[in-house]
């Protein structure tokens, strides 16, 4: 069988029967021009990942920075808070102290005015004892002098009978039909 794609030297050739170029050179060309892109590109990997590690570090520092920040307002938050409350307490405890000393005040106050007014009731009603005890002994006084001179005998007996007289006039006007 003839090769109709070559000349029979063992150089390859086209199917139109010319002779083809050996890849060779170019094949070599081309993998050294990747091994030098695949070199770049890892070289570029490892700069990345340089910056990568350098930026984490970074912002780890600057979260560290932050977060003791952080930790130092609200420390200084709470000892404010801390101030304010105790004062906030020493003043209600202030507060408390002036009422209860208010309230001593006008309870002194209203003992001195029970007091007064208790001593002014006893004193006029130690008057009127002895203003009422002075008229009983008048009017005993009196009435010893009259059972003395006798005066006074008698006298409310005929006024009661007087009175039972005219009970019985009413009661015989009221019922004295039912007994004709």
């Amino acid at each position: 069988m003839t090769n109709k794609c070559g000349n029979g030297d063992g150089l390859p050739a086209d199917y139109a029967g010319h002779p083809t170029v050996d890849p060779t050179a170019n094949v070599i060309a081309l993998v050294t021009a990747d091994k030098e892109r695949a070199d770049d590109l890892r070289a570029w990997e490892i700069k990345f990942f340089d910056y990568a590690l350098a930026s984490v570090k970074e912002i780890a520092t600057i979260n560290a920075s932050h977060v003791r920040d952080v930790a130092a307002l609200r420390s200084a938050h709470l000892t404010e808070l801390r101030t304010n409350d105790i004062a906030m307490q020493a003043n209600i405890r202030q507060v408390d102290i002036i009422n209860a000393n208010s309230a001593a005040a006008q309870t002194q106050v209203a003992i001195q005015t029970l007091a007064k007014s208790s001593a002014e009731t006893a004193s006029a009603l130690a008057k009127q004892l002895s203003d009422t005890n002075a008229r009983y002994d008048e009017r005993l006084r009196m009435l010893e002098s009259g059972a003395s001179k006798g005066e006074g005998k008698g006298v409310g007996i005929e006024k009661m009978y007087g009175w039972i007289i005219a009970a019985i006039a009413v009661l015989w006007a009221i019922f004295g039909q039912y007994f004709k």
